[in-house]
């Protein structure tokens, strides 16, 4: 992590002249920090994130664009939810070079391959438009470490892949193998299309297939999404989205061996506006899993009503779920107001009660959050959230109940200021 740390130090020294020179900079800056206290002390912890992300173009030539994606945070204690997370992530930094030669776009550094997600290269691309918006691409180089992030190391990556749009349809695909140490780590296939069917229907697949390395041949549907997105005249909309997904296993850099079981959803969803300022909205999600042939059912409805006395509105819904090996009830609330366009603030307030199915646990939550969003200028932003909340088990079996206390309390306090260049 120390090379990079020091080779985005370097980096952006390198860029300031630059930065002075650049007819153009698009893009923003931001400073987050987050602090939960809980009752359960190993849970208390306090992190602090700063983020660059720009655009810069217009020097030496029209046709040069240097892409920056950083981000550093300081972690405040040392319990810590994210702690295989580098504290100093370079997730973007490479020069595009538009036509750099014929029909080709050259990029340089390190990027994600956009056609091919999953993908990251330290190296070059280069990409071929046969048309205005299609062509073929090819990219090689090292691979960020997929633990670490480091700059190279003992990973590398090569792949190709194909792009099309045209008239409302966009198509995509490739391959790519990643190296560990002079052997494969991974090899996968990956498309997705997209259709606009008229002017009031969408619809969307993608999938990915992995090489079975270890102990098999061909290849394994690994995930795949499907949705269709229909526009019910002005005032309705209903969507239906299918997925499934497994494990990805990384045959030669894991030092353990993940479970394959295969996760199933299927999702409906709907809204309505049932009055000019009165919103209407449901869903129903199911799931099922491979491994123990269970399967889950998540129930929403909800209403929102705008307008109120011009400038206030209220959020209400409800959940039933039934996840797996739990049966939840949950009951949200929400008052808001918008003031101008420039301000607006919410309270809200959940309750759930949970019920494990084999087990003698019974737990009910419930939080109140104050969230605020302010837009101070036309390029700087602010936005924070305040939550409190209280967790109390009703019923718990002997062995959790002499490892953790029966009622704990927790507060959050997240604040975050932008700038957008």
């Amino acid at each position: 992590m120390k090379k990079t740390a020091i080779f985005l130090i370097v980096l952006i020294i390198g860029c300031m002249p630059l930065c002075a020179i650049a007819v153009e900079i698009k893009g923003g800056t931001s400073f987050s920090y987050f602090n939960q206290d809980d009752d359960a002390s190993p849970l208390d912890f306090t992190v602090a994130r700063a983020r660059l992300n720009c655009d810069i173009s217009g020097f030496y030539g029209d046709n040069k664009i240097l892409h920056l994606d950083a981000d550093t945070r300081q972690s405040g204690s040392t319990s810590d939810f994210n702690a295989g997370i580098p504290d100093t992530r370079l997730k973007n930094i490479n020069l595009e070079i538009k036509r750099a030669f014929s029909n080709t776009d050259i990029l340089i550094g390190r990027q994600y391959i956009n056609q091919l997600p999953g993908a990251r290269v330290d190296g070059l691309q280069a990409k071929y438009f046969l048309k205005k918006e299609s062509g073929i691409g090819v990219f090689a180089g090292l691979q960020p470490d997929p633990y670490t992030d480091d700059l190279g190391g003992d990973f590398s990556i090569a792949g190709a892949y194909v792009f099309h749009r045209q008239d409302g349809l966009g198509l995509s695909g490739g391959v790519a193998t990643s190296i560990f140490k002079g052997k494969e780590d991974s090899t996968w296939l990956y498309g997705q299309g997209d259709y606009k069917v008229g002017p009031t229907t969408n619809v969307y697949l993608s999938l990915r297939a992995d090489r079975e390395i270890k102990g098999g041949s061909g290849f394994r549907l690994t995930n795949l999404i499907g949705s269709v997105n229909q526009r019910l005249g002005r005032k309705g909309r209903i969507g239906v989205s299918y997925s499934q997904s497994r494990a990805i296993e990384l045959a030669e850099s894991m030092t353990y061996s993940p479970l394959s079981d295969l996760y199933r959803s299927l999702r409906v969803n709907a809204s309505y506006r049932l009055f000019r300022s009165t919103f209407l909205r449901a869903s129903a999600d199911f799931r099922s899993r491979d491994r123990d042939s269970k399967s889950a059912s998540i129930y929403m409805g909800g209403i929102r009503q705008t307008n109120l006395l011009r400038y206030f509105y209220i959020d209400a819904n409800y959940r039933k779920v039934n996840y797996f090996t739990s049966n939840v009830n949950q009951y949200y609330g929400a008052l808001g107001a918008q003031i101008f366009s420039s301000f607006s603030a919410e309270g809200s307030f959940t309750f759930t009660d949970n019920q494990q199915d084999d087990v003698d646990n019974k737990l009910e939550q419930t939080s109140y959050a104050l969230n605020l969003n302010w837009m101070i200028t036309r390029h700087l932003y602010a936005t924070g959230r305040y939550e409190t909340a209280n967790d109390k088990f009703l019923s718990v079996s002997p062995s959790f109940a002499s490892a953790v206390s029966t009622d704990f309390n927790r507060r959050n306090i997240f604040f975050l200021v932008g700038y957008r260049f």
